[in-house]
């Protein structure tokens, strides 16, 4: 996997029953290659999928309900035919010291490009 695009949220900024949303758009050219696309919160992949070559777009949003102790991670993506797919895992990651939010990508093979075409995150206190 390679970076395609990062948001670090800095020390002390996350507290207990804070919410952060994360919305993103990947953008896919090229019909020669699939790809496979992970967004992190911190060491903690939020999600991961693979796109066909037919794949142009993938949309996708996840949260981070921050809890006393880690967090609760929810995540909902889906593509031009990639089918929508929704998760919920808990993370230990400890959030006072800040969190990363990384999205990476990997295509099958040379020659296509994915792209981390928008995206936003959102502290909702």
């Amino acid at each position: 996997m390679t970076a395609i695009g990062a948001c670090a949220i800095p020390s002390g900024l996350l507290l207990a029953g804070d919410r952060v949303e994360i919305h993103f758009d990947l953008a896919h050219t090229g019909t020669a290659s699939g790809f496979t696309f992970e967004v992190d919160w911190a060491a903690t992949p939020i999600l991961n999928r693979s796109g066909s070559t037919t794949d142009a777009l993938v949309s996708g949003r996840a949260e981070a309900a921050v809890l006393q102790s880690g967090s609760q991670l929810s995540s909902q993506s889906w593509g031009t035919v990639l089918p929508f797919n929704a998760t919920v895992k808990p993370s230990t990651d400890a959030y006072a010291s800040g969190i990363t939010i990384n999205f990476q990508g990997m295509l099958a093979t040379a020659g296509d490009t994915l792209a981390l075409a928008n995206y936003s995150v959102i502290r909702v206190p």
